[in-house]
């Protein structure tokens, strides 16, 4: 910890001789303030919004009774200890699990939550990322979810399936939804740059934008994104001169297990320019 506060500090030393931009993305908390709290539980939300993140991602799966629960992973082993599948389970099966201890002692009581309470804990002006985690067939008890909400207009959808954010993007098309990609390996292995043909992909499926692992990006595919009237977002970083540079680039959001040390890098290098 204190070597970690060791780095911040000299970090906004840096950016501050060095300049910066003014430009702000969001900062989304991703699965929650995790660098800190167990990952998808109300305790790393509820964190995420203490800390003053502008949004939080948060993934989900649907089980056999047809509940949507926050999890990223298809079964609880990771997180609980215990072996169950959600698909082939009720949410009664896998509702008291402790979901918290691997981080630490105090998250004990911590269970896997449903995603409507999740969506209750959404403070105004904030926003959700909802990251699908399975198969089609929770669209429609995610439309019934976010209608019910009473807060769908701060609410988006993510996937790295395509296919079904297309599908949902049909359902709930008043609902922002955004492509997950990571870059394509050439023959031989190496990452492959961002090209146009996540652009056409996302804008053939009717999307309104990119969630793209940052790694490959470069600068001038920002620029192109935003050309073809599309949004993009970046995971997951949490190397802070990674954060200061996606910023530079002007990306709309940036997806971090630390909220609170990219908003602290970013809220004291606030007015280094006119805009």
């Amino acid at each position: 910890m204190k070597r970690r506060v060791i780095l911040i500090l000299f970090f906004i030393v840096a950016f501050y001789l060095t300049g910066c931009s003014s430009y702000e993305p969001i900062i989304i908390a991703h699965r929650g303030n995790s660098g800190y709290a167990p990952e998808n539980t109300e305790a790393a939300v509820k964190s995420a919004w203490q800390v003053k993140a502008d949004a939080v991602e948060v993934d989900v799966h649907i089980t056999k009774d047809d509940q949507v629960v926050v999890l990223h992973d298809g079964n609880t082993k990771r997180t609980s200890g215990e072996d169950f599948v959600v698909e082939n389970c009720s949410y009664a099966d896998i509702a008291s699990l402790d979901v918290g201890s691997h981080k630490g002692w105090h998250f004990r009581n911590e269970r896997i939550p449903l995603l409507k309470d999740i969506i209750d804990t959404v403070p105004e002006g904030k926003q959700l990322f909802v990251e699908v985690k399975c198969s089609e067939r929770i669209i429609p008890f995610l439309k019934d979810i976010f209608s019910k909400s009473g807060k769908i207009q701060q609410l988006c959808i993510i996937s790295f399936n395509l296919e079904l954010l297309g599908k949902a993007k049909k359902v709930m098309p008043q609902v922002p939804m955004y492509w997950l990609a990571s870059p394509r390996k050439a023959e031989g292995g190496e990452y492959l740059p961002f090209d146009a043909e996540y652009i056409q992909s996302a804008k053939k499926h009717g999307l309104d934008g990119l969630n793209l692992s940052y790694g490959m990006l470069s600068e001038s595919f920002v620029k192109q994104v935003h050309k073809n009237g599309l949004e993009l977002f970046v995971w997951t970083v949490n190397y802070l001169p990674d954060a200061e540079r996606m910023r530079a680039w002007g990306v709309d959001g940036i997806t971090t297990n630390y909220p609170a040390d990219v908003l602290m890098i970013f809220d004291n290098n606030s007015g280094c320019y006119e805009n």
